[in-house]
């Protein structure tokens, strides 16, 4: 269930804060998720929204974050499990660049919540779960390019095991996350990969690079400090 682009509910700016700072108590008893029955508000303007309310849990921040973003992003594990159990839309919930959950997760090197997630995902329609894991977010990116990007060979693993499909889409510049992990120099995920198509027939768009590039080109160039 989501809220048309122009009724959607501005969420309360201290729960962001509680997210920056980490404090996850704090999250929590904003969000209502814990031993407080006290009325929490989200404010908008001229629009106030009890957490009693049906729209509560789609609130988003000024960047379209919602709730879920904000758990997966500070790695609350406990938390993103109780909302995703209000909310479940807010799986494939994207924000205004159209990450999701899933990319916030795999940015910040939270595999555990990047394996919750999967688990989450595990209870869709094999289609709809496929399409969720392979969302492709402003840039063309996925989840599996976030991981790639910064290193995150756990996360990777956790994303190619739950859809080895997920490591052949490439962002709109035709990278792959396995030329972007060679190109950066993120070996542990680079080794990762290679590991992972070891006697698998893959497609070329494994291996592709931006201008008909694969990933040998990417580890040449490095090599020459290019």
């Amino acid at each position: 269930m989501e809220l048309s682009h122009q009724r959607r509910i501005l969420m309360d700016p201290d729960i962001v804060i509680a997210v920056k700072q980490g404090d996850e108590s704090c999250f929590a008893r904003l969000v209502g998720l814990e031993d407080d029955e006290k009325e929490i508000t989200i404010d908008a303007p001229n629009r106030c929204i009890a957490r009693n309310e049906a729209h509560f849990f789609l609130g988003v921040t000024y960047t379209g974050n919602s709730l879920l973003h904000l758990a997966a992003s500070a790695n609350f594990l406990d938390l993103a499990e109780k909302i995703w159990h209000k909310e479940r839309s807010l799986l494939a919930a994207r924000n205004k660049i159209l990450d999701t959950p899933l990319h916030l997760a795999a940015r910040n090197g939270n595999h555990d919540m990047v394996s919750r997630l999967i688990g989450f995902s595990d209870e869709m329609e094999p289609d709809v779960m496929k399409e969720m894991l392979r969302s492709r977010n402003k840039n063309g990116e996925t989840a599996l390019h976030e991981a790639a990007r910064h290193n995150c060979a756990i996360a990777a693993h956790l994303l190619i095991t739950a859809d080895f499909g997920i490591a052949t889409v490439v962002d709109h510049q035709g990278i792959s996350p396995f030329y972007l992990a060679t190109q950066l120099g993120s070996v542990d995920v680079v080794r990762e990969l290679v590991q992972s198509s070891i006697g698998t027939e893959v497609p070329r768009a494994y291996y592709a690079g931006r201008d008909g590039q694969t990933v040998l080109h990417a580890a040449v160039l490095r090599s020459k400090g290019i």
